[in-house]
């Protein structure tokens, strides 16, 4: 099914994508597919007049930030059952009972941002599970967005390895270096025995989103190759995606 058509089969589902800086929210809009309806707002009172709107057409809001918590109290008090996507809001804990996903803006590169709502939003009309894989670093902050959280920390670290350490997980010479200690095997073990259970009783729920965060230090190495071969374990089983919180525009931090 191409996307256009999807675009029609889901128009009356509205996704309201909510930032946190206006320049951000501006220098999305070109990363996200044609077939969005897009509007910056600036105020709740625009965004009230968009709600009100015949149809609930309007597939994506950028919003600034000021107007969250107004704009989820108003989609949840007028029952208007809009999806609310979360960026970047320290209320989040709040607001997350309202939304399906929820990003932290400030720390994700903005084709990443676009891949990972157009991918939420085909599992969702596909009727699957969305499950999103990611790895940051403790150094820069937990992102606002983690909701299930694995710390890599105890594993060797390649930092200390000076032909590894300006590679990144993402390169072959860590994935192998990783993969030689029997204590990240044991690590990956645990965690996919869990995530087995966790991800079955999930789909039974009905969970539409679910998010499995990984972190280190720095948010390079360890988190990045673990996110990575868990990752592999499921994408075949669910609806899954991948991004790294501390790599923007195919760098790390």
């Amino acid at each position: 099914m191409t996307r256009q058509a999807l675009w029609y089969n889901a128009r009356m589902i509205s996704y309201c994508l909510i930032v946190g800086e206006k320049n951000a929210a501006l220098d999305a809009v070109s990363a996200f597919p044609r077939e969005f309806i897009i509007d910056l707002v600036d105020d709740i009172a625009t965004l009230d007049a968009l709600l009100k709107k015949g149809g609930l057409e309007h597939h994506l809001i950028l919003a600034d930030e000021s107007i969250c918590h107004d704009a989820a109290r108003y989609v949840h008090s007028q029952e208007t059952g809009m999806v609310i996507y979360l960026l970047n809001r320290s209320e989040e804990p709040k607001l997350s009972p309202y939304c399906d996903l929820s990003i932290d803006a400030k720390r994700i590169g903005k084709e990443d941002l676009a891949r990972l709502v157009y991918e939420s939003y085909l599992a969702q009309n596909e009727g699957k599970m969305h499950v999103v894989f990611s790895s940051s670093g403790t150094k820069w902050g937990l992102p606002l967005d983690v909701k299930n959280c694995f710390d890599c920390r105890h594993l060797p670290n390649p930092f200390w390895v000076d032909s590894l350490k300006l590679a990144s997980g993402l390169d072959d010479s860590v994935s192998a270096w990783m993969s030689s200690f029997p204590e990240t095997q044991d690590f990956l073990e645990n965690v996919s025995r869990y995530l087995d259970a966790y991800f079955e009783q999930a789909k039974k729920e009905g969970r539409k989103h679910i998010s499995v965060n990984f972190i280190c230090t720095g948010g390079k190495h360890r988190s990045v190759y673990c996110a990575e071969k868990i990752y592999a374990l499921y994408k075949d089983r669910y609806t899954c995606s991948i991004f790294h919180h501390e790599r923007k525009e195919g760098k790390f931090a």
